[in-house]
């Protein structure tokens, strides 16, 4: 499970990010429908709704919006790892 949360999701956001560059509707709801099955498995939900909220609306907005919200994606990640590893693992941001 932790395989997934600090090595999987790090490389989906590098694809989300990739797949907007590219202006890759289908990669774009593709990555973030695994990343929103993926984050649900490990009970994160604010990160599965987030990329839920991607993948549904990912072949209808504007590509620009897209970016808006893989940068929301990114950020709860990073505050979720953050939170597990202070709370979850007694480390400091940075350990």
């Amino acid at each position: 499970m932790l395989e997934i949360l600090f090595e999987d999701i790090p490389q989906y956001l590098a694809g989300l990010y990739e797949a907007a560059r590219k202006s890759d509707r289908k990669a774009l709801h593709y990555i973030s429908h695994v990343m929103k099955s993926s984050s649900g498995t490990l009970g994160l939900t604010a990160l599965s709704d987030q990329c839920k909220a991607l993948s549904d609306v990912s072949s209808q907005m504007p590509l620009v919006e897209a970016r808006y919200r893989i940068d929301a994606i990114e950020d709860t990640y990073g505050r979720t790892v953050a939170f597990l590893l202070r709370n979850c693992f007694g480390q400091k941001e940075g350990e």
